[in-house]
């Protein structure tokens, strides 16, 4: 066994036995494995939570988009709050040979591991309220095979342990770190599959009991968002708490709840991403993810950095356009620009 640096003695116990770990899983390296895990890592979490959310909300379910984006970003914006609050260095910092790829910020917990273990069994099994029919009706749907059903389970399980797996391999992340970031993005998933339903189920009711059955749409808007975007403004504002400098996710959030709330449902206009030939829905997706990317280059050419005095109010505005623009005003112009699919521009 290879001998621990003088300041890894000083480590835990348990951080020690990380490093042999990522020595051992370090054995099987080579220069073409390094590349492959380096691309992996990166493409099969953020960048594919980008493409997915991107996806479905403008091109499948606008809903389950919508929810995905708003759990994203809370699991990305948590676990870098727990991060500043255990401020745990990375394994290459006592042991500078185990590092394969450069990267900043603390170890615990791991990133990807949580975003991994939410995106993708959400992705799979994740359904938002509305899509839960009656008995009658589930029984008149095609039931899926079991065989379907073991290879989504498969994938729920095998992508993110290849995720975590690929953090202790490039030696930025000890085995204990991915386990915590499994856990929390875990917890996410199973909050997002029992309880997000059921407030909605919630907010449904009240709302239906207290209508006519001809006005509840209407009465529904006003009843329910102001509760709506309260709660995400509580959630917003809970991780500009715990992330201190870190603030994108938390004016993403916001963005977000604006976006949809404020100025998509409050407009004449009803998108349904699954309308539209796919040549429509392309479009969607290309326009959607230019125009969602026009703050980020605004400020990337004002060169807007952390030697501002009020930077992450600028970080936040950022994110914040980002997600208004990605639920609400891109809908909007799909609807003007006749890329929404049939009978889908005005209510």
């Amino acid at each position: 066994m290879t001998e621990l640096t003088a300041a890894s003695k000083e480590l835990h116990f348990i951080h020690q036995w990380g490093i042999e770990v990522i020595r051992a899983v370090q054995n099987f390296s080579s220069p073409f494995l390094n590349e492959v895990m380096k691309i992996f890592t990166e493409a099969s979490t953020y960048g594919f939570v980008v493409f997915i959310i991107g996806l479905y909300l403008w091109c499948i379910d606008y809903k389950k988009g919508l929810h995905l984006a708003y759990a994203a970003a809370f699991t990305s914006g948590l676990n870098g709050g727990i991060k500043r609050i255990f401020k745990i260095p990375r394994p290459f910092t006592h042991a500078p040979e185990i590092m394969l790829k450069s990267i900043g910020g603390f170890s615990t917990p791991s990133g990807h591991s949580s975003i991994s273990a939410f995106i993708y069994p959400a992705v799979l099994f994740y359904k938002p309220f509305r899509e839960k029919l009656s008995k009658d009706s589930q029984s008149a749907k095609p039931q899926k095979s079991a065989a379907l059903v073991k290879i989504k389970i498969a994938a729920a399980i095998v992508l993110p342990f290849l995720v975590g797996f690929s953090r202790v391999y490039l030696g930025v992340h000890y085995p204990t770190d991915v386990l915590l970031g499994w856990g929390l993005g875990a917890f996410i998933f199973l909050s997002m599959m029992f309880f997000l339903p059921a407030i909605e189920a919630k907010l449904s009711t009240l709302t239906l009991n207290r209508t006519d059955e001809s006005d509840a749409q209407n009465i529904k808007f006003k009843k329910t968002a102001s509760i709506r975007f309260t709660l995400a403004a509580l959630f917003s504002f809970i991780l500009i708490l715990i992330s201190k400098e870190k603030v994108n996710e938390a004016g993403l959030i916001l963005g977000l709840a604006f976006g949809n709330i404020r100025i998509l449902e409050n407009s004449k206009y009803r998108f349904d991403a699954s309308s539209g030939t796919w040549v429509q829905k392309f479009l969607r997706f290309i326009i959607g993810s230019a125009l969602s990317c026009i703050p980020i280059m605004i400020f990337y050419l004002l060169k807007i950095d952390s030697s501002y005095s009020q930077y992450r109010l600028y970080r936040f505005l950022e994110f914040f356009a980002v997600g208004l623009i990605a639920s609400g005003l891109a809908p909007i112009i799909f609807c003007l620009l006749k890329i929404s699919g049939e009978d889908n521009a005005d209510r």
